[in-house]
């Protein structure tokens, strides 16, 4: 298999085509903007979720992306969701993953609730991957009834002692296998660095991206994360060869 930079080198005069402001498809270019209905005090938490899309759709929204405990109580029942939302003029853009530090600051009665829910993100554990694939294939199935085009995922905690060539090889595994699998399902699969987590920084973003296929695994930059995770990414938008979702998350 040809490794990631080989393969984005082979395609990079086909992209400079097809981005190009000449482009034949340039003049059908749409960009959709959506918002995280958690993203204002009162809208957060999991008994505000119906407040905060009622909010976001009297403001114009008409696309949002939300995280897994807001919407896990419709797993059995998608149709009911779906209803809802049609309501409101919304459409679901994609349900991101909910992993273990995302419980910190949070009540020990809503804790235990959200543990009920929480998903496996220690990619970087071989002895843990087959859980971790389990639950985000989980969330995958019940986006694909909304008919998203993409799976976006938090990339998971730190390993415990820090990176080493290792963790960095067995996280790339598991993505890959993420990526094989949400790809079958007619789905791509993002990753989105993070402050804390795994993947925060330039060095631990290009150790992972370069053993991974860059055919199912993508980025999804968030100008927030990037640009605060210590300075140490200045740039990483204009410099980064890594292909993207598609998408961009801007937070101010």
């Amino acid at each position: 298999m040809a490794t990631r930079r080989q393969f984005l080198s082979s395609i990079s005069p086909l992209a400079g085509c097809l981005f190009s402001s000449s482009s034949l498809f340039s003049a059908q270019a749409a960009i959709r903007v959506g918002i995280t209905p958690e993203t204002r005090p009162s809208w957060n938490g999991v008994d505000n979720f119906l407040r905060a899309i009622i909010e976001v759709s009297q403001v114009g929204y008409r696309w949002i992306e939300t995280f897994w405990p807001y919407v896990a109580r419709w797993e059995k029942n998608p149709g009911e969701l779906s209803d809802i939302l049609a309501a409101l003029h919304l459409e679901l853009e994609t349900v991101s993953n909910f992993q273990k530090f995302d419980l910190a600051g949070s009540t020990p009665e809503a804790a235990a609730e959200l543990a009920k829910i929480v998903m496996n993100t220690e990619f970087h554990d071989p002895t843990q991957r087959k859980q971790a694939i389990e639950d985000h294939m989980r969330l995958v199935r019940f986006m694909k009834y909304f008919g998203c085009d993409h799976l976006k995922i938090n990339p998971g905690p730190k390993p415990p002692g820090g990176h080493t060539s290792a963790t960095y090889r067995e996280i790339s595994i598991s993505f890959n296998e993420v990526g094989k699998r949400v790809r079958d399902m007619g789905m791509k699969f993002g990753v989105h660095p993070h402050v804390m987590s795994s993947m925060d920084g330039r060095r631990d973003i290009d150790a992972i991206m370069e053993m991974t296929d860059p055919q199912i695994v993508y980025l999804v930059h968030d100008t927030h994360q990037i640009q605060n995770s210590y300075s140490r990414v200045a740039g990483f938008h204009r410099t980064s060869n890594w292909p993207t979702v598609g998408c961009v998350q801007y937070v101010r």
